[in-house]
């Protein structure tokens, strides 16, 4: 059997540009081709973003298959990125058998733009973010978002569309986000569960609420699967007249790891009823 590779497969250094034409890679994910480029190129302005000459040339990948080996020892993604290069295109590349790593990772020292449309990937353990992108956020708004045409599927993962943050799951994981009652002794709360979408994710979902006694402050908590950096905008929407008539707001729950979930609280005195309270909420999360 031959030896997997511990370090870049294919090694992509100082050039002006470069193509691969529907390649056909086997190798551990160490990762199999890397794009980094130690000189600058003419032309590259030292401000982030760069200017309009430094999308020429560079690195593209048209078609063919990135068939990642499960016995690869170091496991970084399947292309890396960094460095003093130019721009880097992927176009309908297939990703196959990634063990829960990026299909790309997009280095904190790369200034410049990525652009990836039609590729698919399939991993052999969990499935992590398509894209893995460390550059700083004064990088990255120079670079618009690559046009695509017709429907945009995301199975799982973070989406973000002009600087705001979607997390997409198809349901939530047992345990993931999670519903609890404020006040043990005179509430319930859990998820209204909508069909094939599940319980709420980090994203979207439906809560109830019911209360025996009368109640006012904090009425329910959701816990998000993972914190979020930057303080989210939480928007409700009441599903029936109860929670139409309740005096409804959110405070966010914070410790140093960022936002990691939401209450959902009432500023005048909720009576006690029979019916329960309806209400479903969505998560934008911020750079």
């Amino acid at each position: 059997m031959l030896p997997i590779n511990t370090g870049p497969l294919i090694d992509v250094g100082n050039v002006r540009a470069v193509s691969f034409i529907a390649p056909q890679l086997l190798g551990g994910a160490a990762p199999m081709l890397r794009y980094r480029q130690r000189v600058s190129s003419d032309g590259i302005a030292p401000a982030p973003g760069g200017d309009a000459r430094d999308q020429q040339g560079g690195l593209l990948v048209l078609g063919g298959q990135f068939d990642v080996h499960a016995a690869g020892t170091r496991k970084v993604a399947a292309v890396e990125v960094g460095g003093a290069g130019r721009g880097v295109s992927l176009l309908s590349v297939k990703f196959a058998a990634l063990p829960s790593v990026p299909a790309v990772r997009i280095a904190d020292d790369y200034r410049f733009d990525v652009s990836m449309l039609g590729s698919t990937c399939r991993w052999v353990g969990p499935s992590t973010a398509v894209v893995q992108d460390d550059r700083t956020a004064d990088v990255r708004r120079h670079w618009g978002a690559t046009p695509v045409d017709g429907d945009l599927h995301v199975r799982s993962g973070d989406l973000r569309v002009g600087g705001r943050q979607l997390r997409v799951a198809a349901r939530s994981p047992q345990g993931a986000t999670s519903v609890q009652r404020i006040d043990e002794g005179a509430t319930s709360a859990g998820w209204v569960d909508l069909g094939t979408r599940g319980p709420g994710t980090d994203t979207a979902g439906r809560l109830f609420f019911a209360n025996w006694r009368t109640i006012a402050g904090g009425l329910l908590r959701v816990v998000f699967e993972r914190p979020l950096p930057a303080q989210p905008v939480v928007m409700l929407t009441p599903r029936n007249a109860r929670a139409a008539g309740a005096s409804l707001f959110v405070e966010l729950d914070e410790d140093d790891a960022g936002t990691i979930g939401f209450r959902v609280s009432t500023g005048a005195p909720l009576e006690q009823s029979d019916e329960v309270l309806l209400v479903d909420y969505f998560v934008v999360g911020r750079e």
